[in-house]
């Protein structure tokens, strides 16, 4: 009769817990849908959600169809009075136009969805392409789009380096704004040194070099010639020189009063 007796408080007992645990779950859907939709929560929805935490959440905001970001946590656990979800490791993947991304992880970060605002803090590493930046607190305003960075940024990458004291990211129009104490260093690659090293010597060097090198052969054969041709001619000058044609025409012009004298 005792045993019997257990077994039916035993059976109350997991169908009560049962139900606990299917209102708490069903709770904790609710306010998490909520809270993602942008809606305010009711105070009841947020009463039901004190401490309540999911693992592996991910959240999606996107705009006409298309998808802007996409945040990804191992932890997350929803405020019951600001209605903001508090994130552990965050990893959030920008998208951006021609099918580039950026890539920001940090230790800790929020999510306010009502006011389209992510903020990510401790160890902030954001990539994109073959470019690094490196901050302590990120702010992503989804309204203008735009990734503030109050507490300054420090930014690596192929060709380029440099710090702001204030930084802000027009992930838009993909434009970097930077203030207060700006300094950036740009580096050509070392593959560009060489491609320009490479092209300059055929095209700048050589034909310099071998062009001079053909006239000057050209000349010389050119005075070679004329040198050559000029010895020829000379002993014929000579003899022109020697022998001039007034010295004929002389001989006739005397000869004629002869003619003319045995006439007579």
């Amino acid at each position: 009769m005792r045993r019997r007796t257990l077994l039916i408080l035993l059976a109350v007992l997991v169908a009560v817990g049962g139900a606990a645990a299917w209102n708490w779950q069903a709770g904790v859907r609710k306010a998490l849908e909520t809270a993602m939709s942008g809606d305010a929560p009711s105070s009841t929805t947020l009463e039901e959600a004190v401490g309540v935490a999911m693992k592996g959440i991910e959240l999606v905001q996107g705009e006409k169809g298309i998808e802007l970001w996409r945040l990804k946590a191992t932890w997350a656990q929803l405020r019951q009075t600001n209605n903001i979800i508090d994130v552990d490791k965050p990893d959030l993947v920008y998208q951006m136009d021609g099918g580039k991304q950026v890539r920001i992880v940090a230790q800790k970060g929020e999510v306010q969805q009502q006011v389209q605002l992510v903020r990510m803090w401790d160890d902030v590493h954001a990539t994109h392409e073959r470019h690094e930046l490196f901050a302590s607190l990120m702010v992503y305003n989804g309204t203008s789009r735009t990734m503030y960075f109050p507490e300054g940024a420090r930014m690596a990458g192929q060709g380029m380096s440099g710090n702001a004291t204030k930084l802000e990211w027009d992930v838009a129009a993909d434009v970097l704004r930077g203030s207060d104490g700006v300094s950036l260093l740009l580096m050509p690659r070392a593959d560009e040194k060489g491609g320009q090293a490479d092209g300059a010597q055929p095209k700048a060097v050589a034909p310099k070099k071998d062009a001079p090198r053909k006239d000057v052969a050209k000349k010389e054969a050119l005075k070679k010639d004329v040198s050559g041709k000029a010895a020829q001619h000379k002993p014929g000058q000579t003899a022109r020189k020697a022998s001039p044609p007034k010295a004929p025409n002389t001989d006739a012009g005397a000869s004629k009063p002869t003619k003319q004298e045995t006439r007579q």
